[in-house]
């Protein structure tokens, strides 16, 4: 179960309307929601001495 409002916040773990389905790991990545987003990935190349 996932709270949709988490705990933390007020939310209860008892009322239907503030549950619903997850996978364990999905619940894990979602955490209580208070993370900040990710950070735009930036991607460098660097010269190799020959073709490759």
């Amino acid at each position: 179960m996932d709270e949709i409002v988490p705990v933390k916040f007020g939310g209860s773990p008892y009322d239907r309307a503030n549950c619903r389905l997850a996978h364990r790991i999905c619940n894990q990545r979602r955490g209580d929601g208070t993370r900040p987003a990710r950070a735009e990935v930036v991607r460098t190349t660097y010269p190799t001495s020959r073709a490759w």
